[in-house]
């Protein structure tokens, strides 16, 4: 009797561990349960948050493709007139640089020709002295 009184209370004791390793393991996994559900809401939020801005980002990506297809005609426009006012500016430049050269040329003739008359001249005042 005597050991079975010992057996007893050693499987009430084993019973009792055991009903406290369970409540343990449950909450435990109870707060397991609770870690997990909060980190999908997380990531749920945070993949709602990221598809919105990646919506947004989108809409204007599409926004700004049309306005710059708006402004393609006009931005070849402005690339013409850049380009013909170029040709414009070098054709006055040339004409400018050629204008020059006769000057230059019409000024080293009249030079020539002055001088050939002074020297003339003082030739004919000593000539005459």
């Amino acid at each position: 009797a005597k050991t079975k009184d010992e057996f007893e209370v050693l499987a009430k004791t084993n019973e009792e561990e055991i009903n406290k390793l369970k409540l343990s393991f449950l909450n435990t996994l109870a707060g397991l349960q609770d870690e997990v559900t909060q980190e999908k809401l997380m990531a749920k939020s945070e993949h709602e948050t990221i598809s919105n801005k990646l919506k947004d980002m989108t809409e204007q990506n599409k926004t700004h493709g049309a306005k710059l297809s708006e402004l393609e005609p006009y931005t070849q426009g402005i690339n013409i007139k850049v380009s013909e006012l170029e040709n414009k500016i070098q054709e006055k430049i040339f004409s400018m640089i050629s204008n020059l050269e006769e000057h230059k040329h019409k000024y080293t003739s009249s030079m020539s020709i002055f001088s050939e008359k002074i020297i003339a001249y003082e030739k004919e005042q000593k000539e005459i002295r």
